[in-house]
């Protein structure tokens, strides 16, 4: 474990203009200025940051709860976030929390917990700061739906032009808050074990590029999709219960009704291992990847012999990647998956089977047995274009034979009960993408699609039935109609894949990595 050597520093307050001037007058008063996002601009546009006022209206020994001033957040409704915070602390810890070295100028010796870890790397007053907010994020109740329900920057562990120099979370007011509290806890959740694997990063000095091992000095953040379905996962760790917009909005591929009936493209494979890659063909496909890395780290816990602990072992990985995935799942539910195209290929047939022991499905889960046999290819295409990890079914003719790979596409043929080498009355064709290598989110290859590969389908057009589970019938989620929680990815990645090293950006308290 590598050791923290954290410098005193005198800080200097230079007074350049009235901004600042009045920002530092209203510190110690109770109101505070804040640099935050307007999450509609990309990184580097201007105005991508913003500045706001907000008011202390809550405190206890885990958080401090900002509230911008322009909202109408009492301090009762502070003051509940604030004891929440007490339950979300605690059991992220549990779930995801892991321990480090440290080494003070003093000699002191310490081994502290993530959350206190980041604190010590900010601004060392032992709370998190929490800022309520009207995140600006072009909701628009029946003209856009989707809205940013919180977001965690690491921008303000460093010093820079618009940190607020503290370890925190932003918590959306309207219509988050406002509209369901609980919603808005779960979002802390979500946003912390974001937070927490910031940290952690920060002992992730292994990366691996077309599986070779490179020891590296920048900041690399773990893969957008893991850290994601952490973050979902943290949720279901918060509230032990199923979160019944990602269940609902793959089940119904897409999600409310009648004339306002949205559309998603989890039919034609869209899912989380390249994440955000579709928006440009839906403008709601982002949530196709929230609910299916839902699903997938649900399905993880589930076949886990170690149960949630296996997020434990992923977040501490020293890898970033899939690899982080596959270690922890052929050590906890299989060996044979430390290989992706394994782990990736069972999953996909999980969710069409479904049975109710063994992998090819959510072992009997009240909740999630009622995503059986769903999507199915509806058109009298024979070929589909995939991206890495998609993966799409079609329905098979008697005696059918499936194809034989090509590339990075595979194919599985799928029974009630599993998977089988060929068909013999009637079936459904899996077809998948295995190739472990995504493109970088915000590079400038996003839209040339190089990963995307051409599978064989069968051509027969089915309608989607629901079909009954286990010789019984099961009630299918209700349809949610809107708002729709998204997250704000780019926020949190800051626009790059990678960070910039230390010594670019320095940490609020300077600190020397040594072995």
């Amino acid at each position: 474990m590598k050791k923290l050597l954290f410098v005193t520093c005198i800080s200097v307050i230079l007074l350049s203009s009235c901004e600042d001037l009045l920002a530092w007058l209203l510190s110690g008063s109770g109101t505070k200025t804040f640099w935050a996002v307007d999450t509609t601009k990309n990184p580097g546009d201007r105005n991508y940051y913003y500045q706001l006022t907000a008011n202390l209206l809550a405190e206890n020994d885990y958080c401090k709860v900002y509230a911008e001033t322009s909202s109408s957040v009492t301090e009762a409704t502070a003051e509940k976030v604030a004891a929440e915070y007490i339950t979300i602390y605690n059991k992220m810890i549990a779930a995801f929390g892991l321990e480090f070295d440290v080494e003070y100028t003093n000699g002191k010796k310490d081994r502290i917990n993530t959350l206190k870890y980041a604190d010590a790397l900010t601004d060392g007053d032992g709370k998190l700061t929490i800022l309520l907010l009207d995140i600006k994020d072009g909701y628009r109740k029946g003209v856009n739906e989707s809205y940013v329900a919180g977001y965690f920057t690491p921008y303000n562990f460093f010093r820079d032009t618009n940190s607020n120099s503290c370890d925190m979370i932003y918590i959306d007011t309207d219509p988050a808050l406002k509209d369901d509290p609980e919603d808005a806890y779960s979002t802390l959740a979500h946003e912390l074990q974001h937070l927490m694997n910031f940290v952690t990063t920060l002992e992730r000095r292994v990366v691996y590029k077309d599986d070779k091992k490179e020891e590296v000095e920048d900041i690399f953040l773990m893969d957008t999709w893991i850290d994601e379905g952490l973050a979902s996962a943290a949720e279901w760790v918060y509230t032990g219960k199923t979160l019944d917009d990602r269940l609902s909005w793959y089940y119904n591929n897409g999600g409310g009704e009648g004339a306002k009936k949205i559309t998603s493209l989890i039919d034609k494979g869209n899912n989380f291992f390249v994440w955000d890659n579709r928006e440009d063909e839906n403008q709601y496909a982002n949530l196709d990847d929230y609910a299916t890395v839902y699903l997938f780290f649900q399905w993880l816990r589930i076949q886990s012999n170690n149960g949630q602990n296996i997020y434990k072992e992923i977040i501490g990985s020293s890898k970033g990647d899939y690899m982080a995935v596959t270690d922890a799942a052929s050590a906890r539910i299989s060996p044979s998956y430390s290989s992706w195209e394994r782990l990736l290929g069972d999953w996909l047939a999980a969710n069409y089977i479904n049975y109710p022991t063994g992998t090819y499905g959510y072992k009997n889960d009240s909740d999630l047995v009622k995503i059986k046999g769903r999507h199915l290819q509806s058109t009298t295409a024979n070929t589909v274009r995939l991206y890495p990890g998609e993966g799409v079914y079609s329905k098979t003719p008697s005696s059918y034979k499936a194809p034989s790979s090509s590339g990075n596409i595979r194919y599985s043929l799928l029974t009630s009960t599993g998977i089988t080498d060929s068909i013999s009355g009637g079936g459904t064709l899996l077809t998948y993408n295995a190739n472990p290598i995504n493109f970088i989110m915000g590079s400038d290859d996003k839209k040339k699609d190089p990963n995307q590969e051409t599978g064989t389908v069968t051509g027969i057009a089915a309608s989607v039935t629901i079909d009954p589970v286990n010789g019984r019938s099961v009630a299918a989620p209700p349809m949610f109609s809107g708002p729709y929680r998204i997250g704000a990815g780019e926020v949190r990645r800051g626009g790059y894949e990678s960070l910039p090293t230390a010594g670019i950006l320095q940490f609020l308290n300077s600190l020397t990595l040594s072995e």
